[in-house]
């Protein structure tokens, strides 16, 4: 039987192998991420597998897989299995069983930055860069003209090419 704990196995294709390799097989803290929502990741017939500490995202379980809770488990690590895709906005949103986005992954960005989480505000377009680096460029470029304002008010306008030239 491989050894298929502490492995980056995110690049690497199990479904070729038995599944007598996994059945009933507890795999501590491995990465078997994957980019694409509800990938299969292990042979056909693999089941019962249990799960510890690993990274799970976006990888179709084994039936009676167990995902064991970090509190039970011997590492104190916690398993994630959660299913996203990056949406026009260059996001990467949880989705649900249909694939449709349901909430941001990067949740407290959006807050911090006032931006929608609704889904039906994602973006029509394709966005060049993902709207949560947009939004920190449009505060940046906020902040910089109200300290060169500030510094203006304040008679030391000159210390304003401190923030780069004027566009």
């Amino acid at each position: 039987m491989g050894d298929w704990d502490y492995q980056d196995l995110s690049q690497t294709d199990l479904t070729g192998l038995p599944p007598e390799e996994f059945i009933g097989r507890t795999i501590i803290g491995s990465c078997l991420g994957r980019l694409k929502p509800r990938t299969v990741v292990f042979p056909e017939g693999t089941r019962d597998v249990r799960f510890e500490g690993c990274n799970l995202d976006n990888v179709l379980l084994p039936p009676g897989s167990v995902l064991v809770d970090k509190r039970e488990a011997v590492s104190g690590l916690a398993c994630c299995n959660r299913q996203f895709a990056q949406q026009r906005d260059g996001e990467f949103w949880l989705v649900d069983d249909k694939g449709a986005p349901t909430k941001p992954v990067r949740e407290a960005e959006f807050d911090r930055l006032g931006l929608s989480k609704s889904p039906a505000s994602i973006a029509i377009a394709t966005a060049e860069k993902p709207i949560v680096d947009l939004a920190e460029d449009a505060k940046r470029e906020t902040d910089i003209a109200a300290a060169k304002q500030l510094l203006a008010d304040s008679g030391l306008g000159h210390l304003a090419g401190a923030f780069g030239a004027d566009e």
